[in-house]
């Protein structure tokens, strides 16, 4: 996705960008930022072992998004409606699309993955755009809602330090964002 502008509006790319990641398979580049990232993110709450394993970390994120047992999708749409590619998914490309905001066409992921809903918000908060503030109320009210009942049902299910602190703090994150755009 493009976005407009480079306000940063407090830091929050720091913690947009981990949860994006959070939720999309993770790979070498992942630990690495993991890695790398361990005193900020140890700030947030998040449990980081000395090495970060790959392996352990693709073993439980298979588990907890793909199965073969119970999992819990990731996307807005299968939660919602019980299927892919469901009404969710195109609204979310709609409000993607009216806001002027792009999805990269080799993305053939559904657009309401909770990771590219977080980097929507991400970059309408780095809009310099003077309605960035209401579109990113309206996407987050619209869209995020489901992300407390994922959350709900990923921090009792996942066997990892890192993933269950990971998910309690994305939990209050968005928690303080709900609170904030409510006063």
């Amino acid at each position: 996705m493009d976005g407009h502008g480079s306000n940063d509006r407090g830091g929050l790319t720091f913690v947009f960008r981990f949860l994006q990641r959070l939720f999309l398979e993770p790979d070498a580049e992942f630990c690495h930022y993991v890695q790398n990232n361990r005193e900020g993110l140890a700030k947030l709450g998040i449990a980081v072992d000395e090495e970060v394993d790959l392996g352990a970390l693709q073993l439980e994120y298979t588990r907890l998004f793909l199965g073969p047992e119970e999992h819990v999708p990731p996307y807005e749409s299968a939660f919602r409606e019980g299927r892919f590619w469901g009404q969710s998914a195109a609204d979310v490309k709609k409000f993607i699309g009216d806001i002027g905001l792009q999805v990269d066409e080799e993305f053939t992921m559904p657009p309401d993955h909770i990771a590219i809903e977080l980097e929507v918000l991400e970059l309408i908060l780095a809009s310099d755009e003077p309605e960035a503030e209401e579109f990113y109320k309206r996407f987050f009210e619209e869209h995020l809602g489901w992300g407390f009942d994922l959350l709900g049902r990923l921090i009792p299910k996942t066997t990892s330090s890192f993933y269950k602190t990971s998910f309690e703090f994305a939990e209050k994150f968005l928690t303080s964002e709900k609170e904030r755009l409510r006063a």
